[in-house]
């Protein structure tokens, strides 16, 4: 077996949870920071048809009064905003099943013939029949595009590999809450005045760095790299607070430092797994 070779006849795609109401309902600023990893899905969707492989779109299909979901106690809700008072508040579903906005975007070309997922977690494994389809089918591999990669995207990538699926992710066809953080704290800069940093700096160089060449340093160790260059992020957040402006550290403490400290749990996860 080499990581080079790749089985077509043993070979699908996801596409996770691509629909129009997460990008063709999102504010036009969002929608076009979106728009070049959903470029790359398409590349990815049109190489994929070339080659006779078979379409899986996972499609949350929630019920509009919110009785196949349930409300969790966090700390936070999905915009990682901290709950008033501590008061939890109850699910509500952006995507309902049935509505438009629960449709695959059209730049997806979806057919007939594809595979349609409907979920109610982030999971596509969780008790749908994705499991079956994929084995109905002989396939053994699957190439993952979609969004957020910290949140439904691993979590069907754990869930894949726990089944013995080998999983690939088309990282620049994938939403990043990195990219996100990158966008909310450039909006803050600009407010103040300021003009926000166009580097990411020697951490950010070597990160992108090292995601680039985890064949040459190997799997583990690609992966301890870049859970210490997200440890250099937290610690370099949680450095600066102090210096700042009581708005900038609510902005940081609410909507960044949680997110940063999610994908650094994501990626230490993901070490566990390799060990």
């Amino acid at each position: 077996m080499n990581v080079n070779d790749l089985d077509l006849k043993k070979t699908g795609v996801l596409f996770f949870d691509m629909l129009n109401g997460y990008y063709h309902d999102a504010e036009p600023a969002k929608k076009a920071k979106m728009k070049p990893w959903v470029d790359s899905a398409v590349r990815v969707m049109k190489a994929a048809r070339a080659a006779g492989l078979p379409i899986f779109f996972g499609k949350g299909n929630h019920r509009a009064d919110g009785a196949t979901s349930k409300t969790l106690i966090t700390d936070t809700d999905m915009a990682l905003k901290p709950w008033p008072s501590g008061e939890v508040g109850k699910f509500r579903p952006h995507i309902v099943g049935g509505d438009k906005n629960s449709d695959v975007i059209p730049e997806l070309e979806p057919r007939p013939g594809d595979y349609y997922i409907p979920k109610y977690r982030w999971s596509t494994f969780h008790q749908t029949y994705f499991d079956l389809a994929l084995r109905a089918r002989g396939v053994d591999t699957l190439i993952i595009s979609g969004g957020s990669t910290d949140v439904g995207v691993a979590s069907t990538v754990y869930a894949g590999r726990d089944l013995d699926y080998n999983m690939i992710v088309v990282r620049d066809a994938c939403a990043s809450s990195h990219e996100q953080r990158v966008q909310l704290l450039s909006q803050e800069v600009r407010r103040l005045g300021g003009e926000p940093a166009q580097s990411s700096g020697a951490w950010g160089t070597f990160a992108k760095l090292v995601e680039g060449s985890a064949t040459a340093f190997g799997e583990k160790a690609a992966i301890a790299a870049l859970e210490e260059g997200e440890d250099h992020g937290r610690d370099d957040y949680k450095r600066g607070l102090t210096s700042l402006e009581p708005q900038v550290q609510q902005l940081i403490q609410a909507r960044v430092l949680p997110e940063q400290l999610r994908t650094h749990d994501t990626i230490s996860a993901l070490k566990k797994t390799l060990s």
